[in-house]
């Protein structure tokens, strides 16, 4: 599209983005916010005012396009500088950034989520109109998203304060009260964000703390190589002894009986006598 960086004409491509910042059009997002920093390459020097508008409108459109951006350092620059227009867009910016990290596929997870919030902690956007004091702190100084976190992280006594601790923060705490409506409700969206990716990144080193280390395999030696055996004399197999059968004890018959008046002879058995016929059979 043909650009003139003008008032009428960001009033135009303002209108014509709301459907891609309603329906997340990613790619579209990104397409656009291409062609608009090179319209506006020297439009900062020639009218800061409108150089501004026109930086808001670009930075909407690459949060919505975040998960498109490969450079970590331009979605780190983002974050440090151009957070709050992420605020005023109607999406969740939450789910924006988680859609981001899960194209990393775990690979960097902790380190990239750590960078984030080191970028949000540098954060010089002005929020609110008052200046604040920081605990301990007798100089007063800006509204800056970087001195509210600081101001937060200070006041509230444990690591990872819940919804109830920031609560208790942004209503009853001296520099929160100073703020609108509108001005807390955006501060009580920079915590939670801040909050939640923190609690996320102790969760990845909690992790990390209970995975036990990788143990190395016990050394392993290479086998000693075989001896050579010594020659033996083939010796000539034994010829396989013969089977030995059982044999019945020899039975004793009582029908024979050594002959009257003769002594038997040792293993001489005498004929036995059935009736009238001599048994013969072991003569």
């Amino acid at each position: 599209m043909a650009i003139q960086p003008t008032v009428e004409q960001l009033k135009i491509i303002q209108e014509k983005a709301k459907p891609i910042f309603e329906h997340l059009q990613r790619k579209k997002a990104l397409e656009w916010a291409r062609q608009l920093e090179t319209a506006i390459a020297d439009l900062e020097a020639i009218d800061p005012t409108l150089f501004a508008q026109y930086q808001k409108l670009i930075a909407q459109l690459k949060w919505v396009a975040c998960p498109l951006i490969k450079d970590d350092q331009e979605f780190l620059e983002l974050v440090e500088k151009h957070f709050l227009e992420a605020l005023t867009l109607d999406v969740n910016l939450i789910d924006l950034v988680t859609a981001k990290l899960e194209l990393q596929f775990g690979i960097g997870l902790k380190e990239t989520i750590t960078e984030i919030l080191l970028a949000l902690r540098k954060n010089k956007q002005e929020l609110g109109s008052q200046p604040m004091r920081l605990k301990g702190e007798a100089a007063m100084i800006k509204p800056f998203v970087k001195n509210w976190l600081i101001d937060f992280i200070g006041s509230v006594k444990i690591k990872n304060p819940s919804q109830v601790e920031q609560a208790d923060y942004l209503f009853n705490n001296q520099n929160a009260k100073k703020l609108s409506e509108s001005d807390r409700e955006t501060l009580g969206r920079i915590l939670t964000f801040y909050n939640t990716f923190k609690l996320y990144a102790d969760g990845l080193t909690l992790r990390e703390k209970a995975t036990p280390p990788t143990i190395s395999p016990e050394p392993t030696f290479p086998a000693p190589p075989p001896t050579q055996p010594t020659p033996v004399e083939p010796v000539p197999p034994s010829p396989e002894p013969e089977p030995i059968r059982p044999t019945e004890p020899p039975r004793r018959d009582i029908y024979q009986e050594p002959v009257v008046g003769e002594p038997a002879k040792p293993g001489q058995v005498e004929p036995k006598i059935e009736g009238n016929v001599v048994d013969l059979k072991n003569q």
